[in-house]
């Protein structure tokens, strides 16, 4: 099987390095990589496809407005008032 990536030059870069030091070709990296993602955990998909234009979770609270402040989100403790039935 060929797999082509498209990775940001500085990625590629610490990739093949990473290999380099290892003493395997980047295809061994890469498969070794992918083998020991498998087997740590088989029934989890690899990947999950997000519609386009839609953020994670992560990325959500990581770019929130509201990021660092020390805001109380508790609600109410009011049970309100009895009623006859």
């Amino acid at each position: 099987m060929t797999l082509t990536l498209n990775l940001p030059p500085d990625v590629e870069q610490k990739f093949l390095a990473e290999a380099q030091a290892q003493g395997v070709s980047p295809d061994e990296f890469f498969s070794d990589i992918l083998l020991a993602r498998l087997k740590e955990h088989p029934k989890q998909p690899i990947f999950r496809k997000r519609e386009l234009g839609k953020k994670s979770l992560a990325q959500l609270f990581a770019e929130s407005p509201l990021k660092g402040l020390d805001l109380d989100f508790s609600g109410s403790q009011d049970t309100g008032r009895p009623i006859d039935l």
